[in-house]
């Protein structure tokens, strides 16, 4: 997952106003989730969401939920943001780097 324009919301608002865009957009995040699975701040804006156990299919479904989690109500302190989501089911024959970068050209896409 990237927050969109996160660079513009440090510029224009500030970093404790992007902190604490950070902090929501994460709880937003876990709110949609399972107790399994597991999400974390990969750098910058960006977040991994692993979703273990659950088909292409089923990360597809969650990342159209995050999206409009995110993007239904303003962020206090700096409006409305969205965020864009690669999704990528890991294959038996790959290792984590692979994936990772088969997700990262899915989120570009």
């Amino acid at each position: 997952a990237d927050i969109d324009h996160f660079k513009h919301v440090n510029d224009r608002l500030g970093h404790p106003v992007g902190d604490r865009v950070l902090v929501e957009f994460a709880r937003r995040t876990l709110a949609e989730c399972r107790d399994l699975d597991v999400i974390g701040r990969y750098g910058g804006e960006e977040f991994l969401v692993l979703l273990p156990s659950t088909p292409l299919a089923g990360g597809l479904t969650l990342a159209a939920k995050l999206r409009q989690a995110v993007a239904a109500t303003p962020f206090p302190d700096a409006g409305p943001i969205t965020a864009s989501f690669g999704v990528a089911e890991c294959q038996s024959d790959e290792d984590w780097h692979a994936w990772l970068h088969r997700t990262d050209k899915a989120l570009y896409r």
